[in-house]
């Protein structure tokens, strides 16, 4: 569902209600027409005309009967309560009835019913609040399929819709592991723009749809495994992927094990994590084109972090050794000889070293 389609929702009853009152003032007689039912100008009969709308009056309902070719072809009857407000419209197809509508007084649809071709009945029950659409809830064949809520900021404008699925919705499994309930979606602002979140039957987020106005910027899907985020997929309406698959056991669990970009279906750049018993990560291994760049990262006894490895096309770059929470020592290598060495303290860059042989040549301090 849309940002628009939320909107639509809610504005979809008042036009259906515009367009029945509309149909009401037309007068009994033939009239050229479209696929639709429209009546355009008056007629004298269906001959010449590819469609033809009749419109007769009968016991205080409206009977439209639309001709294709001289057939009949679609029917509309709508009965009319005190004042000329619609109370009920049926549409039938080849003298089957397809769908029904029930209005209140104030002409506000409050059931809505599909006959479908295998004996199901369809509805969708509406709830009004204030004047304002507050819910709708629909079923199929006595089962609950989804419930959707309305909810309105204080200048009346919509401002959320929140809807819960049911029993008839998704897989045969998650209707098992949902037990009663079903999933639910929620409208929020992010921070990039609008937001639509879908969550499962356990009430994990499964689906976020990001919108910029009313264009789809991005769809993030996630799956999980008892109860543990499992694989993230980010698509992006400029064509790129990302794939994020996490760890699912061990000390790790919840860490990302892999990650690999996309772009037009062909892959940018490739991540692989490996970690160590305590869930410590201890390699990252990188690929973007052909170079491939890996880091292997050390620990002292009571879990501090000490090296950082750094290895391009299995040539050594870059050691760095933390010294201290505070202090940290960055060397760098070509062709694997080490040529620089810098120095940090509490994030300070203090010294610098050129290296040549082994030997400090040149060095630099800051205050």
């Amino acid at each position: 569902m849309s940002p628009k389609a939320a909107i639509l929702a809610v504005l979809i009853l008042s036009i259906a209600s515009v367009e029945s009152r509309a149909q009401s003032s037309t007068a009994p007689g033939w009239y050229a027409s479209d696929p639709a039912g429209m009546a355009f100008e008056p007629i004298a009969g269906f001959e010449g005309h590819e469609f033809a709308l009749r419109v007769t009056e009968r016991e205080g309902s409206v009977l439209s009967e639309l001709f294709k070719d001289g057939s009949p072809f679609k029917e509309w009857i709508r009965a009319y309560g005190p004042g000329g407000v619609l109370s009920r419209e049926a549409y039938s197809r080849e003298g089957v009835i397809k769908e029904e509508s029930l209005y209140d007084a104030a002409g506000r649809r409050v059931l809505e019913r599909f006959f479908l071709d295998n004996g199901t009945i369809e509805e969708t029950e509406y709830e009004y609040s204030s004047g304002r659409l507050a819910s709708k809830a629909t079923s199929r064949g006595g089962d609950p399929i989804a419930t959707v809520s309305y909810f309105y900021a204080p200048d009346g404008r919509l401002a959320l819709t929140k809807e819960s699925t049911g029993l008839s919705f998704g897989t045969d499994e998650s209707r098992i592991a949902g037990g009663s309930r079903g999933g639910s979606s929620t409208w929020r602002i992010g921070p990039d723009g609008l937001e639509l979140r879908r969550y499962d039957s356990s009430g994990r987020l499964a689906t976020i749809f990001s919108y910029r106005g009313a264009q789809l910027a991005s769809r993030e899907d996630r799956s999980w495994k008892d109860g543990r985020l499992e694989r993230s997929v980010v698509e992006s309406s400029d064509g790129a992927m990302t794939i994020i698959e996490y760890e699912t056991e061990g000390a790790a669990a919840g860490e990302p094990r892999t990650s690999t970009r996309k772009k037009d279906g062909a892959v940018v750049s490739a991540e692989s994590r490996e970690y160590d018993d305590e869930g410590r990560v201890s390699l990252i291994r990188t690929s973007s084109g052909a170079a491939e760049t890996v880091a292997e990262y050390g620990y002292g006894e009571t879990g501090e972090l000490t090296t950082v490895r750094t290895s391009k096309a299995g040539i050594l770059v870059s050691v760095v050794r933390h010294e201290s929470a505070t202090v940290r020592v960055e060397e760098f290598f070509d062709s694997g000889v080490a040529f620089a060495r810098v120095r940090y303290e509490d994030g300070r860059r203090v010294l610098e070293e050129i290296l040549r042989d082994g030997r400090v040549v040149r060095s630099r301090s800051f205050k």
